[in-house]
């Protein structure tokens, strides 16, 4: 790659550093160039992140190939071409659009914030009462039918950390249902235009 480079032969989509477990497939059609990449070592490797130089400016789009949903991409423009970072899992695709009709900017990245507290409400769900359902057809005999029922209780928990519930004092090790989880997210400021609030994926789990 370093000699052809020296040559003047720049790949259409190249890599800012090199990496050898993603391919990469180009297509132009107009001012849009859709960009394939695709980390090949699905067996043996590991996650990777990888920068991509696009040729031109623009805004960049990732489509998700299973659903088709389009979201807006961190990019930054760097001479005359786009650069787009991503991180691959072994055998994830990911599908981006250049869109050179709209005017470059540079699109921060994914921010995350760290909830520290939760208020919650879980219910468990147990086995309540049989049911017994009587039936007489007037045929000289009585059938029976017994319907199982679930005892649903509420369980109120304070400002918690997320911790597993077993873990929770209100809560328990015996405890299976389902739970509602609040909190809330203090911003430095209102939105600006190009900062606008499209989503908010939410990742809940715990470490220890």
């Amino acid at each position: 790659m370093a000699a052809l480079r020296g040559l003047g032969v720049e790949a259409r989509a190249g890599f800012a550093d090199e990496n050898r477990s993603v391919l990469t497939h180009l297509r132009d059609d107009g001012d849009l160039t859709h960009l394939y990449a695709y980390h090949f070592l699905y067996e043996t490797g590991e996650p990777t992140t990888v920068t991509l130089r696009l040729p031109g400016l623009g805004v960049v789009h990732r489509i998700d190939p299973w659903s088709g949903a389009i979201r807006s991409h961190a990019s930054r423009g760097y001479g005359d071409h786009t650069l787009v970072t991503v991180t691959l899992a072994p055998g994830e695709v990911a599908l981006f659009t250049l869109d050179r009709s709209d005017a470059p900017t540079d699109v921060p990245g994914k921010r995350t914030e760290v909830m520290a507290d939760l208020e919650a409400w879980i219910e468990s769900w147990d086995a309540g009462d049989d049911v017994t359902l009587p039936e007489d057809r007037g045929l000289g005999y009585e059938t029976r039918e017994v319907l199982p029922t679930t005892a649903v209780t509420r369980i109120e928990v304070g400002p918690s950390p997320p911790l597993p519930w077993r873990d929770i004092d209100e809560v328990g090790p015996e405890v299976s249902g389902i739970g509602e989880y609040t909190t809330t997210l203090s911003l430095d400021h209102a939105p600006r235009p190009e900062e606008r609030l499209t989503s908010a994926p939410l990742r809940a789990g715990w470490e220890r």
